[in-house]
């Protein structure tokens, strides 16, 4: 009688309305957000993603009815039991789940952010994920530990379609679990992206009820937007179940960013000091940074010839030799050339005394660099007036940004607005909805291409014009070349030019033609841009394009900083001085 009115109280405890007695550890159980839950197949009640407290008397009745259906969510066992919501339940053996949570013989868990990876659009703000340290025999060799990432299932999904249905939540994500060798292979040696690696500090009990939740989650679909509920998003929503005093995602209104989960947790006091594991690329860069120029040469040779033979070759240029062929070669399918090169130079090197190996210099954290989001006040003057600028930015970062933290030969904006009061008039003067640039140093051993893609808006200040029927709408793209001397950076970019809207002859003008661009950094903390732009119409409106502009930026503490620019617009002539705040 007393286990009736016991298990009588808990059930009518849980079906109080959502706003009221429900425990917010439940409601992270079934992942609920607002009035209803954001998973795909969790659910025991054909209202479960809308009624917690019906998903919670299902989950009883089940666990009663059918011990075996512990099996398929021992998180919901752990935490009923800690409720004591259900009582005199027989223990039953659950060899699969068991099996898989000592394969993952986890003692600890760690928060991966893997850099950012501009070629790929759901890779451009970085990607994070989890990793359980391994205890047992395979303690001390993280290579073995196991991972846990949450990504989009695309599919054969590709190129403008691809994008499309990342930004609309047409794909389904889902958790997966990995070795971490798979991981560094993935991420370090062929995408060429550093990890970060922050101890996640979490006690034994939150560790057990983490591992438990995510082996409920198996082939559980979650929608996943590119830009918000990604894996940034879910990580966190994750982590939300054992630490239900935290609202975590809530710091992501409208789009999360990867290395701000970071910083979040950060604010929670969950993360400790990071380690840092750097890709091949930066491996081959320390190898090859002293060579002179001879053996710069003989080191390239010996991987591209692989019958040229090694000849009293010194051993920084073998090893130098060696990390470029693991660079070139690693994603590679076994060859006899491949063999034979692998054979010279290791053999070569093996013949030599051996040296001391140099390592990498650790760069600044992602979460020691600026914040991702900004607004801006500036003012300036042109022939006609002074003006006053204001802006906000989204995320994340340009060319004159404090580099540190991120990666310098890239450039990522999205829904950076700039407006401008004028004259008595307030109105729109550029919009950047989203700009991507990435100017990589071309050099003879890692041959790589520069390209651009931008969408946004414009005002057409070229042809006098200072008003919202000045206003048009802009795509713009193209490849390129970026070239590396000492400080400085020169690139060209050619791009094709799509623009609409009123101040065109035809509503449109439609160009190709070069961009130049010098960018010089004496210091971290002061960056130069100069860049001059060149179109030639062949559509719509003939008037062409030619603008000059400089800007510098000096960065008074790693999220503020002071600018100044000029420009030349055919015959616009303006300058202004700006302070940037990011936050």
């Amino acid at each position: 009688m007393w286990i009736s009115a016991l298990l009588f109280f808990s059930l009518s405890s849980f079906a109080a309305p959502l706003d009221a007695n429900i425990d917010p550890v439940w409601l992270r159980l079934l992942h609920f957000q607002g009035s209803k839950s954001e998973a795909e197949g969790l659910f025991l009640s054909p209202l479960g993603d809308r009624d917690p407290a019906a998903e919670l008397q299902a989950t009883i009745k089940a666990f009663q009815s059918d011990p075996k259906s512990q099996c398929r969510f021992p998180a919901r066992l752990l935490y009923l039991r800690s409720k004591a919501a259900i009582v005199d339940l027989p223990k039953i053996q659950c060899p699969e789940y068991e099996t898989w949570r000592d394969s993952i013989h986890a003692t600890g868990v760690e928060l991966i952010f893997a850099s950012a990876f501009v070629n790929s659009p759901s890779s451009m703000y970085g990607h994070t994920m989890l990793k359980f340290s391994r205890g047992g025999k395979t303690a001390g060799n993280s290579l073995l530990d196991y991972t846990l990432s949450f990504g989009a299932d695309t599919g054969t999904s590709s190129g403008f379609s691809y994008m499309w249905q990342g930004l609309l939540g047409k794909f389904r994500g889902f958790f997966a679990t990995a070795p971490f060798y798979l991981k560094v292979m993935e991420y370090t040696q062929i995408e060429n992206r550093d990890f970060w690696i922050y101890p996640i500090h979490l006690n034994s009990e939150q560790l057990e009820l983490l591992l438990a939740h995510v082996w409920e989650l198996k082939n559980v679909g979650f929608r996943y937007y590119f830009l918000k509920k990604n894996c940034a998003y879910f990580l966190l929503e994750l982590l939300e179940v054992v630490r239900p005093q935290d609202e975590f995602v809530s710091h992501f209104p409208l789009w999360s960013v990867p290395m701000d989960t970071i910083r979040i947790l950060q604010r929670a006091d969950l993360l400790g000091v990071p380690s840092f594991r750097p890709s091949r690329f930066e491996t081959l860069s320390l190898a090859r940074k002293n060579l002179s120029g001879e053996e710069s040469r003989r080191a390239k040779l010996l991987v591209d010839n692989p019958s040229e033979p090694v000849a009293n070759d010194s051993s920084a240029t073998l090893q130098a030799a060696y990390e470029y062929f693991r660079y070139r070669y690693s994603s590679q399918p076994d060859s006899e050339a491949k063999a034979k090169i692998q054979h010279k130079i290791l053999t070569a090197l093996s013949a030599l005394p051996p040296t001391a190996t140099a390592s990498v210099p650790i760069p600044r954290a992602p979460d020691q660099g600026h914040f991702s989001s900004r607004v801006f006040l500036g003012a300036g003057i042109n022939r006609q007036n002074s003006f006053s600028d204001f802006g906000y930015r989204g995320t994340l970062h340009d060319l004159l940004d404090d580099p540190g933290g991120y990666e310098d030969s890239s450039e990522l904006t999205m829904g950076d607005f700039r407006g401008r009061v004028e004259a008595g008039s307030v109105y729109l003067e550029h919009s950047d909805v989203l700009r991507i640039r990435s100017i990589p140093a071309r050099d003879s051993w890692i041959p790589k291409t520069s390209w651009t893609v931008r969408l946004g808006t414009d005002r057409a200040k070229d042809f006098a014009c200072a008003s919202w029927h000045c206003f048009y709408a802009s795509l713009e793209g193209g490849p390129g070349l970026s070239f590396s001397l000492l400080s400085t950076k020169l690139f060209l970019l050619t791009e094709l030019e799509s623009d609409f809207g009123a101040p065109f002859a035809k509503h449109s003008r439609i160009g190709f033609g070069p961009t130049l661009g010098w960018q010089l950094n004496p210091f971290e903390w002061w960056r130069f841009l100069f860049e001059w732009d060149r179109r030639f119409d062949f559509l719509g409106d003939a008037r062409g394009l030619s603008r000059l502009s400089g800007e510098q930026s000096i960065v008074l503490k790693t999220n503020l900083e002071f600018r100044l620019k000029s420009e030349i617009d055919r015959g616009y002539r303006e300058a202004q001085a700006s302070v940037y705040l990011l936050f």
